[in-house]
C-alpha cells in the first residue's frame, strides 16, 4: 500500500510541475509579442482619434480695463454711425441699450437727436426722442436745448428757438455762446435781421463771452448768404469788443468779398492780414478764385 501511495504522490507532482512549466512558458510567449512590461491581465490601449482640425479664432487681446458701464461705448457708436452716414445703423445701436440692459442716459439722447437733427429730414423723429427723454424721467441739459434750437431753426422756426432761449435760466441752463449764435444765425436765414442785431447785441452786453470759433460760424452764415454790409457790421462790433480774429475768420471774410465782387478790398484784405497773421493756401486760392 505505501508503494502504491508513493507512486501516486509521484504522479500528482509530476503533473503539477508540467502544468507549471507550460502556463511559465505561455507567459514568456507573450511578453515576447505584447511588449515588456505588458501583461496579458492589463487592458489593452486606447486608440485616440484625430479630431478633425477646426482653425482656431485669434483671440482679441483686451485694450484695457473693461469699463465700469458700456454706457460711453454706445454712445461712441451712435456718434461714429452719424458721422459715417449710416443714420439707421445709428438708431439701431440706440434701440438696442434697452434689450442689453444698458438704459439710455442723457449722452445717448443728445447724440441720437444730434444725429436725426443732422440729417435734415427726421426733426420730427428728434423731438420724439425728446418726448421720449422727459417720460423717462431724465431732465435735458444745455446740449438737449441748443440740439432742438437748431432743430427749430433749420425747420423755419426761428422765433420758437428764441422763446426757448429766453426760457433757458427757468429750466436750469444758463446759455453759452453757441446756442445765442444758432439762434442768430437762424434769424438772419430767415429774413429777421432785426431781431437777430437785437440777440447779437445782448449776447455782447451780457456776461457770455463769445469765442472766435462760434462767431466764424456766424459770419460764414452771412457771407454765405451774401449780406456783406451785416457781417461787416457784425466784425467790427467783435473787433471794438477786444475779441481776437484769426486766420479762419480772414478766409470767411475774403471769401464772401470775392463772390459779391469786391475784389480790390479782398486784395487790401490780405495785405492787411499779412502784417498779422500769415495767409496760407487757402487764403489765396480763394483769392484767384475770385479774380
Amino acid at each position: 500500500m505505501q508503494q502504491q501511495h508513493q507512486k501516486f504522490r509521484r504522479a500528482v507532482s509530476a503533473v503539477a510541475c508540467a502544468r507549471a512549466n507550460s502556463i511559465s512558458a505561455n507567459a514568456r510567449r507573450s511578453r515576447r509579442f505584447d511588449g515588456p512590461g505588458v501583461r496579458r491581465s492589463d487592458p489593452p490601449p486606447r486608440l485616440h482619434r484625430p479630431r478633425r482640425c477646426r482653425p482656431r479664432r485669434p483671440r482679441l487681446r483686451a485694450l484695457g480695463p473693461r469699463p465700469a458701464s458700456l454706457h460711453p461705448l454706445y454712445v461712441a457708436s451712435i456718434r461714429a454711425f452719424a458721422r459715417a452716414g449710416r443714420l439707421q445703423a445709428a438708431v439701431d445701436a440706440f434701440e438696442r441699450m434697452d434689450l442689453f440692459a444698458c438704459p439710455p442716459q442723457a449722452t445717448a439722447y443728445n447724440a441720437i437727436m444730434d444725429a436725426l437733427v443732422h440729417a435734415h429730414h427726421h426733426h420730427h423723429q428728434a423731438h420724439k426722442v425728446y418726448v421720449r427723454m422727459l417720460a423717462t424721467g431724465l431732465a435735458p441739459d444745455l446740449h438737449t436745448h441748443t440740439i432742438r434750437l437748431r432743430s427749430f431753426c433749420l425747420t423755419a422756426r426761428p422765433h420758437v428757438a428764441l422763446r426757448l432761449l429766453r426760457t433757458l435760466p427757468d429750466r436750469g441752463c444758463h446759455a453759452r455762446p453757441v446756442a445765442y449764435c444758432t439762434v442768430v444765425s437762424g434769424l438772419y436765414a430767415h429774413g429777421h435781421p432785426h431781431d437777430a442785431r437785437r440777440l447779437f447785441d445782448e449776447m455782447l452786453q451780457g456776461p457770455v463771452f463769445l469765442d472766435t470759433a462760434t462767431f466764424n460760424k456766424v459770419l460764414h452764415d452771412l457771407c454765405k448768404k451774401g449780406d456783406i454790409s451785416e457781417a461787416a457790421a457784425l466784425l467790427a462790433k467783435v473787433l471794438k469788443r477786444g475779441m481776437s480774429v484769426n486766420r479762419f475768420t480772414y478766409n470767411i471774410w475774403i471769401r464772401g468779398l470775392c463772390e459779391c465782387g469786391r475784389l480790390a478790398q479782398a486784395v487790401a484784405l490780405v495785405k492787411e492780414m499779412d502784417d498779422y497773421i500769415t495767409p496760407d493756401v487757402v487764403t489765396y486760392n480763394t483769392l484767384i478764385r475770385g479774380l
